[in-house]
């Protein structure tokens, strides 16, 4: 059963309607559909919205009611219960401003000398005229285009569900434009915020203005076509194109000129002789979402006009998806005079809710900073957009600028990223603004070894890099922020790094993988010890083995059950192993990468069975073998091969095979003993936490 099957059936037990919590929640109690545990809400109310019919997505899903029902044809349907549709205006909300309205705004510089006004231009507008007022530039500091195939299906849906309305008056709320004011004689103006919005509408009407050009209608419709193009670009008395009315950012810029303006009307091969050229020039991963958007956006309208009765249909079809963008679609404008305004204009938005990452947002903050000194502007944007290189990983990157904080200024939540960077370089001023870009860049290459560290950035120090790898397989990163600090205080010193590594590697096994402590309850003291003058190897000790010490970590292991598929299992096991075995041996012994995890007590024993009574006989009962079975003491190494030997035996089998079959120490030393019982698992247990103790310190 499908998801948007699963609501349905629910929406037809409540027909005063539910929202998509409810539903979620009724879908999981009824086991219809096992939902993601991430989000299951978002999946439920996203499915609802695609598929219901009159609705309008510029407003969150998740608020509304559903109740299903069936159209003409006896199919059901989602349809949104009475009342709760929300109006373009309560949508739009504090952002419908009258034309030349003096907006308010408050900043960090205001709240000292009293509340800045600024005179903006805003007001609600169609496409057609927008399209038919300004010459939009996306700023070089702009990221790349970056919407991705479920951004593109939302628009379509979008799109299509307002073309196919039964109400003459269907209208869709894009969202929020904000712009500055490049040369006041000229309308050209850069987007500040919403450039994937205005360069998905060009797309989407190139991908309009081909199929007016094709072989299919061309005869029908060169009219048409040339209007359409005077709403796309600039042309001269002859109608030649003398310039676009989009122009990119650097990272797109080439490439949407030479593959949509001037390539949307190409045939699959040139254009795919285009895409060959970027590639050859390594310049098409950061077009990659333009050319995937494109394509998607011209399959599906193909798809929609080969499924119409006739060809005049078909060019019905397509007038009205042309004129629907243009006349149906709106968006609020919001004109400042000055780019620095639209910083703020942003930074208000996103305050009001409009959903932007806490990196856009510090982004922003310190590229309105840097505008105020343009002749360094383009050194800094450099140096963010190098930052960015280095760590491609969003999640990362979040990270990154959480923990340097954290290991240079002081504590903050992920919650208040934003607001403590905006506080302090508002407080701060340039130059500090300007130190915390130049940090980044520099430390970004080491997170991102962090992160990876059998990636690009070449380790030298052997221990070094393995103890990063053991952090990553344990997905380790709590204590990021100290080893970002190490940086600052052991410069191009890796053998101190990988000390300072090790420490902290010893520590999040001990006091949360074992003593089962909360990262958050110790995020503050690790921010702390990162910024703490006396920082370096003997502070580090001391503070992490007054959180996790000895006695406490031994007590804990005695008795200590832990999933055979682990990571961390596999390492302690390591760890025992090259205690008895005289070498280091991590992860998997060398040349031994087929060993996996032997369970002494088996995994699973049935009482039916010759084997399942022996077991029962040693443990007690079913349910006390489930209970020891996992203990750490009970745990070995053994190939596959020799696990198929001693699969479920009795223990006087089963250690023969320990015995002969394998030459790791913590395997061989079982068929020293004369039982296996619940005193053997604690007698084992209590040597490994001896070796564990010792061999996972602080000294």
């Amino acid at each position: 059963m499908t998801v948007p099957e699963a609501a349905i059936k629910i929406l037809q037990e409540y027909p005063d309607g539910l929202s998509a919590k409810k539903v979620t929640d009724e879908i999981l109690a009824h086991k219809l559909h096992p939902l993601p545990a991430k989000d299951p809400v978002q999946i439920v109310a996203r499915a609802m919205n695609r598929h219901c019919i009159g609705i309008d997505r510029s407003y969150s899903c998740q608020d509304r009611f559903f109740t299903a029902s069936k159209d003409n044809t006896g199919l059901l349907i989602y349809k949104l219960v009475p009342g709760t549709v929300p109006t373009v205006a309560s949508i739009i909300g504090s952002f419908t401003f009258p034309r030349q309205q003096v907006l308010t705004i408050n900043n960090s510089k205001g709240a000292k000398t009293g509340a800045k006004t600024r005179i903006m231009d805003a007001e609600n507008q169609s496409v057609r005229d927008l399209l038919g007022k300004y010459c939009f530039h996306v700023p070089d500091y702009q990221r790349s285009y970056s919407w991705n195939s479920e951004n593109i299906d939302e628009f379509l849906d979008d799109l299509f569900n307002v073309v196919h309305s039964t109400q003459a008056d269907a209208r869709h709320f894009l969202g929020a434009v904000t712009m500055a004011k490049r040369d006041e004689q000229h309308d050209a103006v850069d987007l500040i915020d919403g450039q994937q919005r205005m360069t998905t509408i060009f797309l989407f009407l190139y991908v309009i203005l081909g199929q007016y050009r094709s072989a299919r209608f061309a005869d029908k419709a060169t009219g048409r076509a040339d209007e359409l193009l005077r709403k796309l670009a600039y042309l001269n008395d002859d109608g030649e194109r003398t310039g676009s009315r989009l122009v990119l950012g650097e990272f797109n810029r080439a490439f949407f000129d030479d593959f949509i303006i001037d390539g949307h009307n190409k045939s699959d091969e040139d254009r795919e002789h285009i895409k060959s050229s970027y590639q050859a020039k390594h310049e098409f991963a950061q077009n990659q979402a333009i050319y995937d958007a494109f394509n998607k956006m011209k399959l599906m309208v193909e798809e929609r006009l080969d499924c119409c009765q006739s060809e005049e249909d078909a060019y019905d079809y397509l007038k009205a998806l042309h004129i629907c963008v243009l006349d149906r679609f709106e968006i609020v404008t919001m004109i400042v005079e000055e780019e620095a305004d639209a910083f703020l204009i942003f930074e208000t938005l996103n305050d009001r809710g409009l959903a932007l990452s806490a990196v856009d947002l510090i982004k922003n903050k310190l590229f309105q900073i840097f505008a105020t000194h343009p002749g360094e502007f383009e050194q800094l944007k450099s140096a963010w957009e190098e930052m960015c290189d280095n760590i491609e990983n969003k999640d990362d990157l979040k990270k990154f600028i959480l923990h340097y904080w954290r290991a240079y200024k002081g504590f903050t939540s992920p919650q208040s990223l934003y607001k403590t960077y905006r506080d302090y370089v508002a407080t701060n001023g340039f130059e500090e603004a300007k130190k915390i870009v130049l940090d980044l860049k520099k430390l970004s290459v080491y997170y991102n070894g962090f992160c990876d560290p059998m990636g690009e950035y070449p380790w030298k120090n052997k221990e070094l890099k393995t103890t990063l790898e053991d952090m990553k397989k344990m997905r380790y990163d709590l204590t990021h922020p100290i080893l970002l600090a190490a940086i600052g205080k052991y410069p191009n010193d890796e053998a101190s790094w990988a000390k300072v590594a090790k420490l902290c590697l010893n520590f999040l096994i001990r006091y949360i993988s074992v003593l089962k402590n909360k990262p958050t309850s110790v995020e503050k003291e690790i921010s702390q010890w990162a910024c703490d003058p006396n920082f370096g190897l003997d502070m580090l000790r001391d503070n992490f083995a007054s959180k996790a010490p000895d006695g406490q970590f031994r007590d804990q292991l005695l008795s200590l059950t832990m999933p055979h598929t682990l990571p961390l299992t596999h390492y302690l096991l390591c760890v025992y192993e090259a205690d008895g075995c005289g070498r280091k041996e991590i992860w998997t012994t060398p040349g031994r990468g087929n060993n996996t995890v032997e369970h002494v007590l088996p995994q699973t024993v049935k009482p039916t069975t010759e084997w399942g009574k022996y077991w029962i006989s040693q443990f007690g009962s079913v349910e006390d073998c489930d209970t020891y079975k996992d203990r750490l003491g009970n745990y070995a190494f053994l190939t596959k091969e020799a696990q198929a030997k001693a699969l479920n035996k009795a223990f006087h089998l089963k250690k023969v095979v320990y015995r002969d079959d394998t030459d790791m120490k913590l395997t061989q030393e079982l068929a020293l003993c004369a039982e296996w019982n619940l005193e053997e698992i604690n007698k084992r247990q209590a040597r490994m936490a001896d070796v564990w103790v010792t061999s996972i310190s602080f000294s």
